[in-house]
């Protein structure tokens, strides 16, 4: 069992479910400088309230972390989604964002962001089903096992109390697309103490479903739920 393979055991022992959550739509990389430094549209910002007003209901009065990629659109989603909570300690995450620099020096970006290019926003499924070499499969293991480093180094930095909660505490992860589908498949690859056939059940429904903006899915022992918002123009 490698070092990400065992932070997934004790992270899904610690929380009593990990809420993926996708950021808002967002303006286009070329109006801006730098890929990370990207903000929200109208349209996202809309789509970010009507999270709030909906599918964030259910987890508002919960109690736990909030792990942010560490890039503005990011932020602002998270800002508008949740409004602040003050149940939840939020830290930011380096290796959750694909193109922070540890992903450079693994030849991991700008490559995955070329590989996007190619398929855009599809269900992971079709992305591994058409990777003949392995490098796609192998890009989704190890961006999992360097975020969920990451996401374990920033819980690593937190009050023990806050993983002390009754019932446990939730991890929310507010990411990307794809690479959120990314991790909840690592998640469920690696995490045993589930039935062969919850697992690939759970493994066929992620893979074959692309994930709206400011949408969000939730991983746990009672199984994988969707949380959708009504579609904005």
């Amino acid at each position: 069992m490698n070092q990400a393979m065992a932070i997934v055991y004790q992270l899904m022992n610690l929380f009593s479910e990990v809420v993926f959550v996708r950021h808002g739509n967002t303006l286009p990389k070329k109006d801006f400088p730098h890929d990370r430094d990207r903000t929200l549209t109208k349209k996202g910002v809309e789509q970010c309230r009507r999270a709030n007003s909906g599918w964030w209901t259910f987890f508002k009065d919960r109690q736990g972390c909030a792990m942010l990629a560490d890039v503005l659109r990011v932020q602002e989603s998270y800002n508008l989604v949740t409004h602040d909570p003050t149940g939840f300690v939020t830290k930011k995450v380096p290796a959750l964002y694909f193109g922070d620099e540890q992903y450079q020096r693994l030849g991991l970006y700008p490559w995955w962001e070329d590989e996007f290019a190619k398929l855009g926003y599809k269900p992971l499924f079709t992305y591994l089903q058409d990777d003949s070499t392995g490098a796609r499969y192998n890009y989704m293991n190890q961006y999992a096992e360097c975020a969920f480093k990451g996401i374990w180094h920033a819980e690593a930095e937190l009050d023990a109390s806050v993983l002390k909660n009754d019932p446990l505490p939730t991890l929310l992860v507010f990411g990307h697309d794809m690479n959120n589908q990314m991790l909840a498949t690592y998640i469920l690859m690696h995490w045993h103490d589930l039935h062969p056939f919850a697992r690939a059940k759970m493994i066929t429904e992620l893979m074959s479903v692309n994930m709206g903006e400011a949408c969000a899915f939730s991983l746990s022992r009672r199984g994988l739920v969707w949380h959708n918002i009504p579609t904005v123009e």
